[in-house]
């Protein structure tokens, strides 16, 4: 099935709320067994745990993620167990993990076989002790041994597989979770994914595909951007974060300054960031302001007097300025890259647009369209909040787990049906 083409800047909106309350409720009775993994997870307080099968706590696998996810999940009231498959590590795991959730510690064995089968038999006990509200594995080492306990006792729940700490090894163990979801019979249903990856700052559907994996990225945006005030300069001004070396990236963002200075000549085109000698040359031709940014703060009191941000490519290069500029409140005209594709919500946060033209045009309705340019930089300033703030991992691994997700710094109200009206 070939998918809808993308809407043009130009294009009216279709803002019609979706009415919640119109959709139909689930018969909690006609549930089964071999269906219950497609409900929501129960809220805090409800029968159940959630269970943590942990590898060894000094290697490079999934251990750094084990105290956030028990952290968060314990701050929202979720009752937990951890199970540590090495003896060695239950000192250790005592020190860090809080009072209330228990420590289970595989027992000492030296014979590999009667270790397996000591090891199946506490994992099968403690998966029948209580009904399972989600298994978590961290490690290779855990993952073989808690899902063949989970497929032995016929208990089905949403599994995570906590990623290894290097990036180059993500990869990798996404793939060899999938192979062992399938091993294991886990099949998302409908909707309802039944296994995640949890990698730094975030968790996904396993199911989903990793666009971006850049290191970038997983750096938290600093909460100042999120706090800026928002005071646009007296002359319309674009920006964009370049980059020091890219002399294609700047040609193209000079290219749509030169195109755009005939029909709007106040409009002031800037760039955030270092250039070398080439780059500021193709610069000064366009004449593109070069406004060099010492740090963070820096960079975010630059954004703050914007009026938009413009990603001329739209690749894996783009995708921090993306961001920080989402996070500052600006609208965002971007190509559908490999990043911003997946960054900025078309017709929301701001304009997809594949050709050049509609880059300009795009450019041009959220200058002459300050109501239009508000609303859209709120909304881009909400979905950076929920995906890229410090709270992000904390957020996402209550949702994933069906809890409500509160973020402190949650400041803002944005109602899609009144913004475009």
């Amino acid at each position: 099935m070939n998918a809808a083409p993308s809407p043009r800047p130009d294009d009216p909106l279709d803002t019609t709320p979706v009415a919640l309350d119109d959709l139909p409720e689930a018969d909690a009775g006609a549930a089964t067994r071999s269906d219950a993994h497609r409900r929501p997870m129960p809220m805090s307080g409800s029968p159940g745990r959630v269970l943590h099968c942990v590898g060894r706590l000094d290697s490079d696998e999934a251990h750094s993620l084990l105290w956030p996810t028990v952290l968060a999940l314990a701050d929202a009231g979720v009752r937990q167990c951890v199970v540590v498959l090495h003896p060695a590590d239950a000192e250790h795991a005592r020190l860090l993990l809080p009072r209330e959730v228990p420590l289970v510690v595989a027992p000492r064995t030296h014979a590999w076989l009667h270790r397996h089968r000591e090891l199946q038999r506490l994992l099968q006990a403690q998966l029948r002790s209580e009904p399972l509200l989600a298994l978590h594995l961290h490690g290779r080492a855990a993952a073989l041994p808690g899902l063949r306990a989970m497929q032995a006792c016929g208990v089905h729940a949403p599994v995570f597989f906590h990623s290894p700490e290097q990036p180059a090894r993500r990869p990798h163990w996404r793939l060899s979770a999938r192979w062992l979801t399938r091993l294991a019979g886990l099949r998302d249903a409908d909707a309802e994914p039944t296994a995640y990856v949890v990698v730094p700052g975030r968790v996904d559907p396993l199911s989903a595909a990793a666009v971006l994996h850049d290191e970038a990225l997983e750096r938290p945006v600093p909460e100042h951007f999120f706090h800026l005030g928002h005071a646009e300069s007296a002359h319309p001004l674009v920006v964009t974060a370049g980059r020091a070396q890219d002399l294609d990236f700047a040609a193209a963002y000079a290219q749509l300054a030169v195109l755009l200075a005939g029909s709007h000549p106040q409009l002031q085109f800037a760039w955030l960031g270092d250039a070398d000698e080439a780059v500021q040359a193709v610069l000064k031709a366009a004449q593109v302001q070069l406004l060099p940014c010492r740090d963070d703060h820096e960079r975010a009191r630059h954004l703050s007097g914007a009026w938009l941000y413009l990603a001329p490519e739209g690749d894996r290069g783009d995708a921090r300025g993306v961001i920080e500029a989402m996070a500052a409140g600006l609208p965002c005209v971007a190509r559908p890259g490999s990043a911003c594709g997946e960054l900025v919500i078309d017709q929301l946060s701001g304009f997809l647009c594949p050709r050049a033209e509609d880059l300009l045009q795009g450019i041009a309705r959220l200058i002459d369209a300050p109501e239009l340019r508000r609303a859209m930089g709120q909304a881009a300033r909400e979905r950076s909040l929920q995906r890229y703030s410090r709270h992000r991992f904390h957020a996402s691994m209550l949702l994933a787990h069906g809890l409500p997700a509160r973020l402190e710094s949650r400041t803002i109200g944005f109602a899609p049906q009144a913004a475009f009206a």
